[in-house]
């Protein structure tokens, strides 16, 4: 009979993509761990007698699922006269007795031979033979062997909180399921103010105009000498916006041997070169930029909204945030909000820096706008001043 149940064993294990905890497959090693503590053939004394007619014993013959509680029975009777006072009723472990719960890999044969030599400690005759036999089949189906661990404490599903490189790119990873193509427009460039002063003066303005390449030398000379006539002092300004054509790390190089500052996203100077001393001539800075993003708003802005002289876009409020200020610290001050889109009259093209204000408000904000006058949103302290008066709606 070993062979067939080695056999069946090999039948019945998990496929290589299925995982060892998968709930059939437990079912399917409990099962077999009965049977292969319990399903050898029947054992003929040499009088030819079965022993312990009457009583199943551990080496007898097993017909049906009420003989196997049976012998489970006399096991756990035997367990908890000689062994749950160091071990525990739940073979957990007692403090300051025997720490360590019972658990391990020995089959019942080993575990039982193990029980006779050394169990009760102390005492390890006082339990051998067949008490030895049942007591280790009990111990093995009920809490020793890696089925009945998984059986007593089942592996569960656990949320867990991402990291901020993981948010960024499982939203880039659904957005880039879409497999878009994009479309550009005519416009392409920087917008350029010409100064006639190092500072950026608005009335200092001197020429504007739209420069689709950033690549100039003027020598000894102002771009514009009938405009700009010192050519000690003149500034330049360019403005404008970058398209990622997808999601990724991006590096911005610039080559000058003239005083600079380049910001991106209105960081306080990503390169800040303002004073040159003309050793270094090229400087770099990296920065992640969000291309799936870009891509949605397109695509939002293109069709028209069914029944209105507008798009998709101008009837939608998209909002892209994250959930720290700073990943390294998982610091909650300064969380950017990033809204886009005409739904509800809130007025774009602004950037807002409100310091400590709870986003609580924000929200409250937004459901007030959508027509839900509630009072509280999450955490009511954080509510005390109401919707964020700051987003106020454009004039109509």
């Amino acid at each position: 009979m070993a062979p067939l149940l080695a056999i069946f064993w090999s039948q019945k294990s998990p496929p290589s993509a299925m995982p060892s905890t998968h709930p059939s497959y437990v079912r399917h090693v409990i099962y077999l761990s009965a049977l292969v503590m319990f399903g050898s053939a029947t054992i003929q004394a040499q009088d030819g007698s079965k022993p312990h007619e009457g009583k199943p014993s551990a080496a007898q013959d097993i017909n049906g699922d009420a003989n196997i509680q049976t012998l489970l029975a006399r096991g756990k009777s035997i367990y908890d006269s000689s062994c749950a006072d160091c071990h525990g009723d739940a073979a957990q472990g007692v403090e300051g007795v025997y720490d360590s719960p019972l658990e391990g890999d020995l089959p019942v044969v080993g575990l039982s031979q193990y029980v006779t030599d050394t169990m009760p400690e102390g005492e390890p005759e006082t339990c051998t033979g067949e008490d030895a036999r049942l007591v280790s089949q009990y111990l093995h189906h009920a809490f020793y062997s890696r089925a009945a661990r998984l059986k007593n404490n089942p592996p569960k599903i656990a949320f867990s909180r991402r990291t901020v490189q993981q948010y960024q790119n499982a939203v880039a990873d659904i957005m880039k399921q879409l497999k878009w193509q994009p479309v550009p427009d005519h416009k392409r460039g920087l917008n350029a103010k010409y100064f006639g002063t190092r500072k950026l003066y608005k009335e200092g303005v001197k020429v504007e105009k739209v420069e689709p390449v950033i690549d100039f030398d003027y020598g000894q000379k102002t771009p514009y000498p009938e405009k700009l006539t010192d050519e000690s002092q003149f500034s330049v300004l360019w403005e404008g916006g970058l398209i990622a054509k997808e999601t990724g790390i991006y590096e911005f190089i610039v080559t000058s041997p003239n005083g600079f500052r380049l910001s991106i996203n209105k960081q306080e100077y990503t390169i800040d070169n303002n004073v040159n001393s003309a050793v270094q001539t090229e400087f770099k800075a990296s920065m992640k930029l969000a291309g799936e993003l870009n891509y949605l708003l397109t695509k939002l802005a293109e069709p028209p909204d069914p029944g209105t002289d507008h798009s998709l876009l101008d009837n939608t409020l998209v909002i892209w945030t994250n959930e720290l200020g700073k990943g390294n610290s998982h610091s909650l001050q300064n969380i950017p909000f990033l809204m886009v889109g005409g739904a509800e009259g809130f007025q774009m093209g602004r950037y807002l820096k409100l310091n400590n204000q709870p986003h609580n408000r924000l929200w409250l904000q937004l459901a007030h706008a959508f027509g839900h006058h509630i009072e509280t949103f999450g955490n009511r302290k954080l509510c005390e001043h109401g919707p964020l008066k700051e987003l106020a709606l454009r004039q109509t």
